[in-house]
């Protein structure tokens, strides 16, 4: 439609995000035609300022187009904060099969897609936003249409299941696996039974994998550490009988600054990995 929209999410008391509502919105106004404010978990966004739009919108992120609902959403829609990381999964998937796990909508199969995977299987419990994912599929057809698959076809499935009982009912092997659950630390408390989750779901993931298969492991939790979650890495590769080569990792792109005071901040964490399996 060629217009343009914002999502805000004010944290804090009444009075401090009335202020900051405020001077957002007189800075930030007059660059859209209208601003939803992000509203508690299992609301509907509201409109801030403007108008929202009527329907579902396209993102466009590095020549992919990337269906959203602004309103009904999480976050804003989509994790933003993992464009980086989708770009890497199309890098990595020419002629591959993907598994995209926690997949949403689609965000990451359909860059796997476009990369030239010749599978791309999404799994979400949320039947919903599998519905968003074949939209978005329908909006990169003519793209996805030319893309070299090495004379095969492009095959994508979105599947609404439990994950770990999809890992564990689904005996198929893949070339690439992607695993970006939902925060298993929402508090400190959290935390020991957080590792030990994901420990177990990287030690399936890893099983499921073929040979010199790639497994990109996300984490959103705060309360989690790059050292807590290498270790549980780890402690999966183990359990899954691999040794575990990290071949990147990284966080959140640039436009997501903190304070070096609040190491918090760095809440996301992705792995690049290729588990090999260890010889007996």
């Amino acid at each position: 439609s060629g217009k343009r929209f914002g999502v805000l999410r004010l944290d804090g008391g009444a009075a401090a995000s009335s202020w900051l509502r405020g001077a957002l919105l007189e800075r930030l106004g007059p660059s859209f035609d209208g601003i939803l404010e992000k509203a508690a978990r299992g609301k509907r966004n509201e409109v801030a300022h403007g108008t929202g739009p009527a329907d579902l919108v396209e993102v466009s992120e590095y020549g992919m187009r990337l269906v959203a609902d602004l309103f009904e959403g999480q976050k804003t829609g989509l994790f933003l904060d993992h464009r980086e990381s989708r770009r890497a999964v199309r890098r990595l998937s020419r002629h591959k099969r993907v598994l995209n796990l926690y997949g949403y909508t689609g965000g990451f199969s359909i860059a796997a897609a476009l990369g030239g995977a010749t599978l791309a299987v999404t799994v979400d419990v949320a039947k919903p936003a599998l519905e968003m994912a074949k939209r978005s599929f329908e909006a990169n057809a003519a793209t996805l249409a030319e893309v070299d698959r090495g004379g095969a076809a492009l095959e994508h499935e979105e599947i609404a299941a439990d994950v770990p009982k999809f890992l564990a009912e689904d005996s198929r092997e893949f070339d690439v696996i992607v695993s970006d659950p939902p925060s298993f630390a929402p508090n400190r408390k959290a935390k020991d039974k957080a590792i030990e989750a994901y420990s177990k779901l990287h030690a399936a993931c890893m099983q499921r994998l073929a040979p010199q298969g790639i497994y990109v492991a996300a984490s959103c939790s705060s309360h989690i550490r790059p050292s807590d979650f290498e270790a549980s890495l780890a402690e999966g590769a183990r359990r899954a009988k691999r040794h575990l080569q990290i071949l990147d990792h990284h966080g959140a792109p640039a436009d997501h600054p903190r304070l070096l005071s609040f190491p918090e901040g760095d809440y996301l964490k992705v792995y690049v990995t290729k588990p090999v399996r260890r010889r007996r």
